[in-house]
């Protein structure tokens, strides 16, 4: 029952985007290109087409790798719970009665549900918000209890994760460049998503230090955002001035971000108020912008927030505890 949760849970969360990116132009052919199609003498190349259904191809590959991943931590749960059982002499679920149902009875507090809603305004139920938390308090009381049965019994996993090369492309970056983890995310400041998710990264920063490195690129998604480029010009003009984080968490506070709001949030960054305009108003930062929907679309992302651990793609605004596990699993492998 509750591997049936942890694997409803991880389809939820992948589920999270705000829509999809804008696509790209098609590119002329190289001599060597591999043609697949053409239309009046015109050809489509498999590097076009391969671009073109990006996100499609990189939601497919992250989907392969989760079912891999989460069919194997049943193979392996499944044989370490009878190994249990068979050392004890009790069956399978008194062992998760006595290790994980037992030691998850409290009932969240009120503080608890109303921060639990607070970071994730689509419940809109208390009940739901309660009995999500216990549901999660539970999943991780049953990871640690397999974590335990794992080392026990000598377990070894060898399933390589799914990796792809990101580049951080000079963006602003927070965390020493050696760190171990680098985190690249591509994010858009009027998406909520992207708003949840960079309170999880400050909250994985905080807790990991200096050993993680957190890389902001820009993904506005013009379609749907009528303020999206112009906030991601803004952060990047305050960049300039060497406030992009001081703007970042401003823009990430919430409300309008018209031009006068945009404004206004330079101001209480502490920016000087002529060059920020000059900026805002020129092609060169709206290029540099676009320079990181061209990096964003080559990689197949599709949606925001989008962001690579180690080169590890996750989507959606997965919570700290999640991340946290991709880091922890990235630091384990460097040792």
């Amino acid at each position: 029952m509750i591997t049936a949760a942890v694997l409803s849970a991880s389809a939820a969360i992948f589920s999270l985007a705000c829509a999809e990116a804008p696509r790209q132009q098609p590119q002329a052919p190289s001599p060597t290109a591999t043609l697949v199609a053409e239309i009046g003498g015109e050809p489509i190349t498999l590097d076009e087409l391969e671009k073109t259904a990006g996100g499609q191809l990189l939601s497919l590959s992250i989907e392969r790798q989760r079912i891999l991943e989460a069919t194997l931590e049943q193979m392996i749960a499944a044989r370490v719970l009878a190994l249990e059982a068979k050392a004890t002499g009790q069956l399978e679920a008194r062992l998760i009665q006595q290790n994980v149902l037992a030691k998850t009875t409290a009932v969240p507090t009120e503080a608890e549900v109303n921060a639990y809603l607070e970071e994730r305004p689509g419940l809109a139920s208390p009940d739901r918000a309660r009995q999500a938390l216990l549901n999660e308090r539970r999943q991780k009381a049953y990871h640690d209890y397999l974590a335990r049965l794992k080392q026990k019994y000598g377990v070894k996993t060898r399933l390589e994760p799914l990796r792809v090369q990101v580049d951080e492309g000079g963006a602003p970056a927070l965390g020493p460049a050696n760190a171990p983890v680098t985190i690249v995310e591509f994010s858009d400041f009027e998406c909520p998503f992207c708003r949840t998710l960079a309170r999880n990264l400050a909250e994985v920063m905080k807790q990991y230090g200096d050993r993680v490195r957190r890389v902001y690129r820009q993904f506005p998604l013009e379609s749907i955002h009528r303020n999206a480029m112009a906030a991601a010009k803004a952060s990047i003009c305050a960049g300039d001035q060497g406030k992009f984080w001081v703007m970042h968490g401003l823009l990430f506070e919430g409300g309008p971000l018209e031009e006068a709001n945009l404004l206004e949030k330079a101001a209480k960054a502490g920016l000087e108020a002529g060059p920020f305009k000059a900026c805002l108003a020129s092609q060169a930062a709206e290029n540099r912008v676009r320079a990181d929907l061209e990096t964003a679309t080559a990689l197949g992302v599709s949606s925001t927030p989008t962001f690579f651990v180690n080169g590890r793609p996750m989507l959606g605004a997965l919570p700290a505890a999640e991340i946290g596990r991709v880091i922890e699993e990235e630091l384990g492998r460097l040792k």
